[in-house]
């Protein structure tokens, strides 16, 4: 439950902050800051799988029977009832635009759950939702986990049922948090996904061969959300005129949707010309 509250704030303060104005300290905002919760709700995810298996695993070494199974069942139908208003709730919010209302209300009982389980549906564009959304999806799945092992111990009177259950939904929580990380971290390194890459090499190569293009040196391509920025310097062969294939590569980068700024500088032809060799980041 702490991880839980811990996670909401997080991305609440996010959300917060990536509606501030950009600056010229901050020349794109604070828009990243949205991606830096879901990396860091992705690890607290990580981080609640891990204790719950530990737990786990120590219940199962040294058997605990669990007292009072009828309160636990009322309590865990109660939390399941109230997540799955929270889960509607956000999904509603988040579909209408807004930054969605994550309620994550949890389950509490007497032999500790924290779980979670989720998928990133059509919060996949956004990592401080859907790290969010796993969270609410935690205590969910921890609510079904308690109910059903609750209800096999008082049928079979086997207490290994809780540890059992606590492991399976832990394993959920982990696999559910791997995408979340490595998209978040892809996003804070800057890298192009497998579209924007094809296309800018499409764009590379028509500059390459353009008329009074002798070639093109330090290309630096970055991915700033959906749209591409980047720096590129253009060499011109003798007698081109610098303006008009400034004009002709900018009208060629802005043919491609998701292009965004691109800065170009036009200079004449070097002793170095990679035609072909560029990198992108």
């Amino acid at each position: 439950m702490f991880f839980d509250c811990l996670a909401l704030m997080v991305g609440l303060v996010a959300s917060i902050l990536s509606k501030f104005p950009a600056s010229s300290r901050f020349p794109y905002g604070f828009g990243k800051v949205e991606t830096v919760s879901g990396f860091t709700n992705g690890f607290l995810l990580i981080g609640i799988s891990a204790g719950v298996v530990a737990e786990a695993v120590e219940r199962i070494s040294s058997p605990v029977e669990l007292e009072k199974t009828g309160e636990l069942l009322i309590v865990s139908i109660l939390g399941l009832v109230v997540n799955l208003v929270g889960i509607v709730a956000f999904n509603h919010g988040h579909s209408h635009g807004g930054e969605g209302s994550g309620h994550s209300h949890g389950h509490s009982h007497s032999h500790g759950h924290s779980h979670s389980h989720g998928g990133d549906g059509d919060l996949s564009q956004n990592e401080n939702m859907q790290g969010i959304f796993l969270h609410i999806l935690a205590d969910t799945l921890g609510s079904v986990g308690v109910i059903i092992s609750t209800l096999l111990i008082s049928y079979f009177g086997w207490a290994g049922f809780d540890p059992l259950a606590s492991i399976f939904i832990a394993v959920m929580i982990f696999l559910s948090a791997i995408p979340l990380l490595k998209s978040s971290a892809k996003t804070l390194l800057l890298s192009l996904n497998d579209t924007q890459e094809y296309k800018l090499r499409g764009i590379l190569n028509d500059i390459s061969i353009m008329p009074g293009v002798a070639g093109y040196t330090v290309p630096r391509f970055w991915a700033d959300g959906s749209k591409v920025r980047g720096v590129i310097h253009i060499q011109l062969l003798p007698g081109a005129v610098g303006s008009v294939i400034k004009n002709n590569v900018d009208k060629r980068v802005k043919e491609d949707a998701g292009m965004g700024d691109i800065f170009i500088q036009v200079e004449p032809e070097g002793s170095v010309c990679w035609c072909h060799q560029y990198k992108i980041y």
